[in-house]
């Protein structure tokens, strides 16, 4: 999965919104509002929603001393709390392939141990989600959405993001470009269907 490739580069994420059918942009847009109110209830994801999403970054060669690192973090817990903010159901032919690669203990627990200590499970289970995080159509499905109302969200998020890393104190010139971001939010949108299947919570903020 190539989250941090920049193949179209920086273009206008005003000129993104405003291109594409009003309904879309509305709808987007909602999702957006839905995201951040659900962002700010979340400290982080489970203990395995962590794993796989620092698995997943650390896997392009980012360093974790590397502010980028963190960024790409931020932009993916986005995603993760879009997802957070539906109700929609795991469809069954993919929470099948997730259960997959857990582990449980006899009561139905994920066996978080377990997995650790089986060699080739979370990568596997890593690996399933960036197939599914790689195919925008999918996010689009489990998200209920038509891929004009995810560029909407996707393009609002990013200008949101880029505004507040640079509030945070983060340097222009390290801010990911606009389709770095939207693989991320659909890294974090597919951790959060992981943490669903597996039956965790994430962690709340303590702002």
């Amino acid at each position: 999965m190539g989250l941090l490739s920049n193949k179209k580069g920086m273009a206008s994420l005003r000129k993104t919104i405003q291109s594409l059918p009003r309904e879309d942009q509305d709808k987007g847009l909602d999702m957006l509002q839905a995201a951040e109110c659900a962002l700010v209830t979340i400290g982080a994801p489970s203990q395995l929603g962590v794993g796989l999403l620092l698995g997943a970054i650390g896997a392009t060669g980012v360093a974790e001393d590397s502010p980028v690192y963190w960024e790409a973090a931020s932009c993916a817990l986005m995603g993760y709390a879009c997802r957070m903010a539906q109700d929609n159901e795991v469809p069954g032919e993919m929470a099948d392939k997730i259960e997959t690669t857990l582990s449980r203990t006899a009561t139905g627990d994920v066996d978080l141990d377990a997995m650790g200590q089986e060699s080739g499970r979370l990568g596997r289970l890593l690996e399933q989600v960036g197939a599914f995080a790689d195919e925008p159509r999918v996010i689009g499905y489990l998200a209920g959405c038509n891929m004009g109302t995810w560029t909407a969200f996707s393009a609002g998020a990013t200008f949101q993001l880029h505004r507040n890393l640079v509030k945070n104190g983060l340097k222009k010139a390290l801010l990911l470009p606009e389709e770095g971001i939207e693989n991320l939010l659909r890294l974090g949108y597919v951790v959060r269907v992981v943490d669903e299947v597996a039956g965790f919570d994430p962690a709340p903020s303590n702002r």
